[in-house]
């Protein structure tokens, strides 16, 4: 039985979705044991299985088995809203107001700083602002 092109797409998808969010739950499981964020273990995993690293190396029937196409893309933005929607419902008001000055600052740095950064290395290497 011959699988079609919209077939074999979705099952690269699914295959895509499987390994990255197993990896994710890996991490995130031996970060937690490791008394370390979490969050930073997921994304150390999507870094390491991504379709740039190993997930591009690792091959099924000539393919990567991690692709970053369009649907792939689509999905981890929508979970990546997810998420944050989530922890924003986690948190209490007293909570938010606890460490705004510190997250403000912290957030605030962490805009401005690589701002400043790129336009500076853009500066030394001859390139417009624009560009």
């Amino acid at each position: 039985m011959a699988m079609d092109e919209g077939s074999i797409q979705f099952v690269h998808v699914i295959i895509s979705l499987a390994v990255l969010l197993f990896a994710a739950k890996l991490f995130a499981e031996l970060f937690h044991r490791l008394k370390l964020p979490v969050v930073l273990g997921e994304l150390l995993a999507g870094i390491i299985v991504g379709p740039f690293t190993l997930g591009g190396l690792l091959l099924f029937e000539a393919e990567p088995i991690v692709v970053l196409d369009e649907t792939v893309r689509n999905i981890g933005e929508i979970s990546a809203i997810v998420i944050l929607f989530v922890a924003g419902l986690e948190i209490t008001p007293r909570e938010f107001w606890k460490g705004g000055a510190a997250s403000f600052a912290v957030g605030t740095l962490g805009v401005i700083l690589p701002f400043f950064a790129g336009f500076v290395v853009l500066t030394l290497f001859g390139l417009d602002a624009l560009e």
